[in-house]
């Protein structure tokens, strides 16, 4: 306007003119949205360097596209999915900067939605799965390289996001995903790094199986997080088929996640993926891919059934031939190791450590009732743990070490320690606070040169004696009987305060989740069924929901305590008087239990109650508790014949561990009494 023949007045007066004032706040406005693109382009370009150099260089290929000329890899690699899914990161990264540039928050609002849904699955795939398979193969690698925290880092920056586009100014939304998308190009490379040079030596222990590495993709990564996975699939080749990646183009690049998905996935989930796969490609890309690369057949994992060593030796009561163990397959695979229960002991150290940094944190505050609470509780900890060593860990190490924590004067630690402690306890009946700090001061220095010396002197003896030992489960029945028992009586809480702690605080090696990870598994180990489902409450308590679930469901925490109590049954009892009953049937019958999924259980133990209601031979309620209950397995399949969705929950229950009932039923035979079978 102001290069126009109409007078500035003239404007002014038609409100179509600004004023000088606002002039002047338009302009560096301007200024700095075309500063912030410039120096989000540079941090682009810098990410995305990064990025490539930690990349598998594969052959570039400049092919247009209609050719479909195939290069790169050809054979199909389930895994290949997760590398795929990190090209469509970058590429959809490029659909945001765009919106961006085009000052289109609604644009950027729903690219957003897409991206952090795929990153979504995408993280699954990799935290509850993926991560915990290749740790498996590689000393934990994973974890001991912080992978799982970039993911903690991420979803922090994309809470920031959401915030932002809610109606944040612009510039400072650019100025969020700006952070958010260098910190994820850094994420997506450091993975790279770490991940692509453990893939090849794993192929190499499956013997380059892409059979067999499919089922293990699919059993270990894949299921476990399939709920959005037809979603997932289209997406993927929505932004393949416009971006291609890095070092392919478009056509490889969707053939490469395609195939690699395909023989990943089940019958079942391939039928759900294709439809959204042919909607989100181009119609010739899509008929290529189904004459060359077979698209539209089914998924090629098919999941068999194992059954138990021990119940495949007695399966001739069943009438099923006996299969002799493939020891090639065996051999093949390392064995996954069990985890131990003596990490307890060391993490609890880290525990202490903790709780005398709350202790301080109050002293600095000079909040004496806040000092007196944590103080309380980390007593409280501290006394458990001193009679877990002076009454099972220190005679336990010694009985290995010819007496050696007798010798270092361990058990003289903990005795200077009561007495610090008594005077703390003694100062903290008085009003003078200066005294107690003083005390604290010295007790807590005392404390942490008696945790360090013990880690010196005990630690690197326990894998020896482990090794020495040998069997896993031994080692946990010694843990149990020799160290655990003797002083659980405070074990819950105990239990509880340790996972508050170490989710708050962390290690010195791990994160918060990870320090609770370890610590709770290893109690797990050396706990009864009976301490575990004590212990279990006051874990939940004491750690976030999400810490939980994630426990719950990668590491199976409410899974029962793993040391098998021996306290004999009525039914021993009577074996001992003259009855006799097969030696290892109460071993297969576990270990067939633990076969069913818990959901199966319940399902089988609610269709037997109800079907149990309408049978007239049945009129006791005792009885009918007996048949909801999972140890009368056989005869709850049994009942459930006249319920409509018996042929559902049958279908989920293994065809071997229906065998397996069977045999046991079977060996059952002899005891014609009503009370001895129950």
């Amino acid at each position: 306007l102001a290069r126009t023949s109409t007078s500035r007045g003239d404007c002014a007066s038609m409100g179509c003119c600004a004023s000088d004032e606002n002039q002047a706040r338009t302009v560096p406005v301007k200024e700095k949205v075309e500063e912030g693109k410039v120096e989000l382009n540079k941090k682009v370009e810098k990410a995305k360097k990064a990025s490539e150099d930690y990349k598998i260089v594969v052959d570039h290929v400049s092919a247009p596209m209609r050719t479909f000329e195939t290069k790169g890899p050809e054979k199909p690699f389930p895994f290949a999915v997760m590398q795929q899914t990190h090209d469509v990161i970058r590429g959809a990264f490029k659909d945001c900067k765009y919106a961006i540039e085009m000052y289109d928050r609604e644009m950027l609002r729903e690219l957003y939605a897409d991206l952090s849904r795929c990153i979504a699955t995408h993280t699954n795939l990799e935290d509850n799965g993926l991560f915990s398979l290749i740790g498996d193969y590689t000393g934990d690698l994973p974890q001991k390289a912080g992978l799982e925290d970039l993911h903690v880092r991420d979803a922090e920056l994309q809470k920031a996001i959401v915030a932002s586009l809610d109606g944040a100014e612009f510039a400072h939304v650019v100025k969020v995903f700006e952070d958010w998308m260098e910190n994820h190009l850094e994420h997506l490379a450091k993975e790279e790094k770490v991940m692509t040079p453990a893939l090849p030596d794993f192929v190499a222990r499956m013997d380059k199986d892409m059979v067999k590495l499919g089922k293990i993709f699919n059993e270990k990564v894949l299921s476990p997080n399939d709920d959005d996975l037809a979603w997932f699939a289209g997406y993927n080749c929505k932004l393949l088929a416009k971006h291609g990646s890095d070092d392919l183009d478009v056509y490889n690049s969707v053939r490469i996640f395609v195939v690699a998905l395909q023989h990943g996935s089940t019958v079942e989930q391939w039928e759900k993926a294709l439809p959204e796969v042919k909607r989100s490609l181009p119609s010739n890309l899509y008929q290529v891919l189904k004459e060359e690369h077979g698209i539209e057949s089914c998924g090629k994992v098919v999941l068999e059934k194992k059954v138990p060593v021990e119940a495949t030796k007695k399966s001739e009561v069943v009438g099923t031939p006996v299969k002799e163990p493939n020891v090639q397959t065996k051999t093949s695979q390392p064995k996954k190791k069990k985890p131990l229960p003596f990490p307890v002991m060391r993490m609890c150290h880290e525990t202490i450590r903790a709780g005398l940094k709350d202790c301080r944190a109050a002293i600095e505050k000079k909040d004496r009732e806040k000092f007196v609470q944590v103080y309380s509780d980390l007593s409280r900890c501290i006394e458990t743990h001193a009679n877990l060593e002076d009454n099972g860990f220190f005679s336990f190490i010694g009985d290995y070490t010819d007496g050696l924590p007798k010798k270092e004067g361990m058990g003289e630690l903990h005795n200077v320690d009561a007495e610090l402690q008594a005077a703390l306890k003694e100062a903290l009946k008085g009003d003078n606070f200066e005294a107690v700090v003083s005390l604290f001061n010295e007790w807590e220095e005392d404390h942490l040169e008696h945790l360090s010396l013990e880690e010196k002197v005990l630690m690197p003896l326990v894998p020896k004696i482990a090794k020495t030992v040998g069997d896993p489960v031994e080692l946990r029945k010694i843990f149990n009987e020799r160290i655990l028992t003797p002083n659980d009586s405070d074990l819950a809480w105990f239990a509880g305060y340790n996972c508050k702690m170490l989710s708050k605080h962390g290690s010195q090696k791990h994160d918060g989740f990870n320090a609770t990870r370890v610590f709770l598994i290893g109690l797990q180990s050396g706990s009864t069924p009976a301490q575990w489902s004590s212990v279990l409450p006051e874990v939940k308590k004491s750690i976030t929901p999400q810490q939980y679930d994630k426990l719950a469901v990668v590491w199976d925490i409410e899974s029962p305590g793993k040391v098998a109590t021996e306290v004999k049954s009525e039914a021993q009892a009577q074996n001992q008087t003259g009855m006799e009953e097969p030696e290892a049937n109460n071993q297969v019958e576990t270990d067939i239990k633990e076969m069913i999924p818990r959901e199966v259980k319940a399902g089988i133990g609610m269709l037997a109650a109800a079907a149990a209601a309408k049978e007239e031979d049945v009129d006791s309620k005792d009885e009918k508790a007996e048949i909801a209950d999972d140890s009368n397995l056989q005869g709850a399949l049994n009942k459930v014949e006249n319920v409509q969705v018996e042929s559902d929950i049958k279908e989920m229950v293994p065809e071997e561990v229906k065998a397996g009932i069977a045999m046991l039923a079977a060996k059952k035979d002899d005891v014609d009494s009503k009370d001895k079978k129950s």
